[in-house]
């Protein structure tokens, strides 16, 4: 029990013993004895201070609360750039769970203050609804594969035969936008757990043979589709972008065998 309740819990518990008395004592016995004579009225003004003191105590706690309820209902929905490392979207993730975890909290004691400062229907629907946002959130961040450290990338160089055929993968067309949506399917899922890493490199034409890198990153495989969200170099002129993989059985190799896709804007 919450110990302000109990402010409210031992007047009653006083009313009724004090019934009780009554009952076996008789009338006439407890007109004699003065505390008998004074017990209703101490019962009845400790009963109201007590209902003040609970009245007071809930309407502070909520004035304390409100502030920080509506502060937590604030919060911007989370930058793109959470997926550009593994770091960022973590980070992302665990304050998101943080502030729901806040907010069911609130929301409990929001029940009990009711009781005391009114019903807060349209309050009680906002935490709800920011919290199922954030849950949506978190799903979303969750869908784009994972970002692994690019220390696994042992490739000094690469042996390729052309454009591989074994996913699917259109070229990007959007060449304003701040980050990009990558997304490429598997023709056959069972080559998932053959597969090292997922590459996503952007480079900057130089000359016809020289280019300079501008990004590189690698990403754990997953089923169904592989979705990357990505900084958009194509808002530059001449730049390549290379989508592909690496095999386990290549992954120690300084120039694998890749299966890629090459897009240039």
């Amino acid at each position: 029990m919450d110990r302000i309740n109990l402010f409210f819990f031992i007047p009653i518990v006083l009313i009724i013993v004090l019934l009780v008395i009554n009952l076996l004592t008789g009338k006439n016995d407890t007109k004699k004895n003065p505390v008998y004579k004074y017990s209703s009225l101490i019962v009845l003004l400790s009963f109201i201070t007590s209902i003040v003191t609970i009245s007071y105590y809930y309407e502070q706690q909520f004035d304390s609360e409100i502030k920080k309820i509506n502060d937590l209902l604030t919060t911007t929905k989370i930058n793109d750039s959470v997926y550009t490392s593994h770091e960022n979207r973590k980070r992302a993730i665990d304050s998101l769970n943080r502030i729901n975890k806040e907010l069911e909290q609130l929301l409990e004691n929001l029940k009990t203050q009711e009781k005391i400062v009114g019903k807060k229907i349209e309050l009680k629907k906002n935490i709800k609804n920011k919290i199922k946002g954030n849950v949506t959130e978190i799903g979303e961040i969750e869908k784009y594969n994972e970002i692994l450290d690019n220390s696994r990338d042992k490739r000094k160089g690469y042996v390729t035969h052309g454009e591989t055929s074994n996913f699917i993968f259109n070229c990007p067309t959007d060449f304003k936008s701040d980050y990009i949506d990558l997304k490429i399917r598997f023709q056959d899922d069972k080559l998932i757990n053959k597969i090292e890493f997922i590459f996503v490199t952007f480079s900057k034409i130089v000359t016809e043979n020289q280019y300079n890198s501008l990004s590189s990153q690698i990403y754990l495989p997953q089923s169904g589709v592989n979705a990357f969200k990505v900084k958009n170099y194509f808002k530059e002129p001449k730049v390549v972008l290379e989508i592909g993989y690496v095999l386990k059985s290549d992954k120690d190799k300084s120039s694998p065998n890749v299966e890629r896709i090459v897009c240039k804007n």
